[in-house]
């Protein structure tokens, strides 16, 4: 009798499909030839892209592309940089699966008790997916910072906003209308 192909248990909140290693001075990217992809950015695990729920996002964390998941969500913190020199790039969303993030000075970003943090477009995206897998977090008022933001960079760069902003429209990405996150 055939044994039945289990199905992989997803325990991270993070899969990268490439880890990165420091040789003769360089960054060299790794990838699974056989689609595999890494726990954590560090650790291979025989889980494919195909085998993660719909509540896994793509995103970059540590300089890895990868899937981030969206379902377990606690607390979110945003950080924005209040330079007009970019949009989102500089951005910084903590986010925590396990506790409440509490500010901490001694912190490289000022708080504690976040597992992983998100920068650039990539806050968008994880948000929109939040409202569709975490409901209970209350995304508004970070989402309504993002908009304040856009608008200060429109009154104040304007070059900046026609290369980065202008085509970004937050109302029709953000909507409740449009859940749907892409692969």
């Amino acid at each position: 009798m055939a044994r039945r192909k289990r199905k992989p248990t997803i325990r991270a909140n993070f899969y990268s499909i490439e880890r990165i290693i420091y040789r003769k001075r360089k960054y060299i990217y790794i990838t699974n030839p056989k689609g595999y992809l890494f726990s954590g950015a560090s650790t291979l695990v025989k889980i494919t892209k195909e085998d993660l729920p719909k509540c896994f996002v793509p995103a970059r964390y540590k300089k890895c592309f990868g899937f981030l998941r969206t379902n377990k969500v606690k607390s979110l913190v945003y950080i924005p940089n209040h330079s007009n020199s970019h949009f989102l790039k500089d951005d910084v969303l903590l986010i925590s699966y396990r506790d409440e993030i509490v500010q901490d000075p001694g912190d490289l970003y000022g708080f504690k008790n976040y597992q992983l943090y998100i920068f650039g477009l990539d806050i968008l995206t994880f948000l929109k997916s939040i409202r569709l897998f975490s409901p209970e977090v209350d995304v508004s008022r970070i989402e309504e910072r993002i908009r304040n933001k856009k608008q200060l960079l429109m009154e104040s760069n304007k070059e900046v906003y026609s290369l980065e902003a202008e085509n970004i429209n937050l109302d029709l990405f953000l909507s409740h209308k449009q859940l749907e996150v892409a692969y």
